[in-house]
């Protein structure tokens, strides 16, 4: 049950990163960015990479999950 509850979690957050990366994509889509900085940009990019990465350790550690033969009712 432990694991299940796990499993669930880590599907939450990896619906949060994308609903996030969503976020900044639609920020992105409807702003003016010429007054934006080097150093903004920079930042900005960062974020996506942050928020990226976060979404691929949690679908990983999913399937890391879902592959462990003792746990067959975490399969999709």
């Amino acid at each position: 049950r432990g694991l299940k509850d796990a499993a669930q979690r880590l599907d939450f957050l990896l619906d949060d990163c994308l609903d996030g990366l969503r976020g900044i994509g639609a920020v992105l889509s409807t702003a003016r960015l010429e007054g934006l900085s080097d150093e903004g940009v920079g930042g900005l990019g960062r974020l996506i990479d942050n928020v990226a990465a976060l979404a691929q350790a949690v679908k990983d550690r999913r399937v890391l999950l879902s592959a462990d033969p003792r746990f067959p009712k975490l399969r999709p």
